[in-house]
């Protein structure tokens, strides 16, 4: 398993990578004890911490190299669909709720209902937002473009965060058409 702290245009960012698989993109400031202000961090991702634990395989190194490249060409308005190996562990509804997520293009967005109705819950959009907290893979399973009735609802990156992601998404959406 490999965890490579990364400083990225919203904050550092920790990617966990295990049997050739994304298990891990968590937001990571508070832990790093970096600056905080709602400011983009940096244009392009920039490796600060990285931990092994046990032997480092070629294919998790492919991987995380892979995950950075996809992450950086994201950032830059050019990538619109990932494509590298995840693994999210979760239950049977949380696995349904991320599926549905990653269903979600780039640039939409779609509510709680929404994926409530779609994973055959109608009346589990608490439970969909249970379900998105708990998202292990933020950004590359698209919890941020999932959106209360009137509101954004919560992000674990918190608000300016989920905002900066949704509005990147929507300027490139704009400049493509």
């Amino acid at each position: 398993m490999i965890s490579q702290v990364v400083l990225s245009p919203i904050g550092p960012l920790k990617l966990t990578v295990e049997d050739g698989f994304v298990t891990g993109l968590e937001f990571y400031r508070d832990t790093l004890n970096t600056n905080t202000s709602q400011q983009p961090q940096a244009s392009k991702l920039v490796p600060i911490h990285t931990k092994s634990r046990g032997r480092r395989s070629e294919n998790d190194l492919r991987t995380l190299e892979q995950a950075i490249g996809e992450l950086n060409a994201y950032f830059s308005g050019r990538l619109r669909y990932f494509s590298v190996p995840v693994r999210a562990s979760g239950t049977r509804f949380q696995q349904a709720v991320w599926q549905a997520m990653a269903k979600i293009s780039y640039g939409q967005t779609k509510t709680y209902r929404d994926l409530a109705k779609a994973v055959g819950s109608p009346n589990g959009a608490r439970a969909v937002g249970n379900a998105c907290g708990a998202n292990p893979v933020a950004i590359i399973i698209p919890c941020h473009r999932v959106v209360a009735q009137n509101a954004l609802g919560g992000f674990g990156g918190g608000l300016y965060t989920k905002r900066w992601l949704l509005e990147l998404e929507k300027h490139n959406t704009r400049e493509s058409i």
